[in-house]
């Protein structure tokens, strides 16, 4: 009978607390209130800036285009916290922060679902080739955000490869006695690329010594056009000397050393300055990895 007893107080419990784990509180649960977007669709999956497209792209002259597209999209919201729009980031080809945000207007077509439909505009550079990258999502009133969708919208065009104008730079230099520091000289690269200065992405050349080595450990030497004539001294060390930032023109300020400084290269792995002709040759590549030609100088240093 003792048994029977613990048996039934037993069952009773769990009664008890199924009943308890049913019953209405009167509250929401806020997972239930946060909304979800379930699809979303872009107009064009992929434009060219050099296909006439009146009306989705139009150039605005300067190697700037307007980009013109419809977004369409559906999603799901709790009665009791609606939605009351969503957000659209655009974010350029390789960036982390988005260039536009746009406020998009939903439609409630059923008591819990939303839709979306909106055509937006955004200006890019030609050299923003590449998946623009639009992320989407909704939010309530109160503040909540559903999921994020992600689609990319491909943009190409026609590609010539830059050009190497004009490469300034002494035909001889002297370095200075020891221990001096200040045995320096400028190289300029002039550049012109049929898609705008911004489509350049390197400018760069290699320093064969006159023992036929090279310089910098055989690694090439970059060109800045920062407009930056920082202090060339230690700590900082920045050897640009470009004056004028966004020109076209590539510069670098050069030292010719008059000390030996262990470089861990091989042999011979120090930067002290060799007397003899020294041979650069520089190109510039763009952002569609199109190189110019090599164009060849050298200098003697005495």
């Amino acid at each position: 009978m003792r048994h029977c007893a613990l048996y039934y107080i037993l069952i009773l419990g769990i009664f008890l607390s199924y009943s308890c784990e049913y019953e209405k509180s009167g509250t929401i649960d806020p997972s239930l209130s946060i909304p979800f977007l379930f699809t979303v669709t872009l107009s064009h999956d992929s434009l060219n800036l050099d296909s006439p497209s009146p009306g989705i792209i139009d150039s605005l002259g300067d190697n700037k285009y307007q980009i013109s597209i419809s977004v369409t999209g559906k999603g799901y919201q709790h009665p009791s916290s609606p939605v009351t729009g969503g957000i659209l980031k655009i974010f350029k080809p390789d960036t982390s922060s988005p260039f536009m945000k746009i406020n998009i207007p939903t439609q409630a077509s059923q008591s819990d679902t939303i839709s979306f439909t909106k055509l937006i505009s955004f200006v890019i550079n030609r050299s923003d080739i590449g998946h623009i990258r639009l992320s989407f999502l909704l939010q309530t009133s109160s503040g909540l955000t559903s999921n994020i969708q992600e689609k990319g919208l491909l943009i190409t065009r026609k590609n010539l490869p830059p050009q190497i104008v004009k490469i300034t730079m002494p035909d001889s230099v002297t370095v200075g006695k020891l221990p001096s520091r200040d045995s320096t000289f400028l190289i300029t690269a002039k550049i012109f690329d049929d898609d705008g200065i911004s489509d350049i992405a390197k400018v760069q050349f290699y320093s064969q010594k006159p023992d036929s080595t090279y310089a910098n450990c055989g690694d090439p030497i970059r060109m800045e056009d920062d407009g930056s004539e920082r202090d060339l001294s230690p700590p900082n060390n920045v050897r640009s000397g470009d004056l004028i930032a966004g020109d076209g023109i590539f510069s670098l300020k050069v030292q010719l050393l008059t000390y030996s400084i262990n470089r861990k290269c091989p042999p011979p792995d120090t930067l002290w300055t060799q007397r003899g002709i020294y041979t650069f040759k520089f190109t510039a590549s763009d952002k569609s990895g199109e190189i110019s030609e090599e164009v060849v100088q050298t200098i003697r240093v005495k």
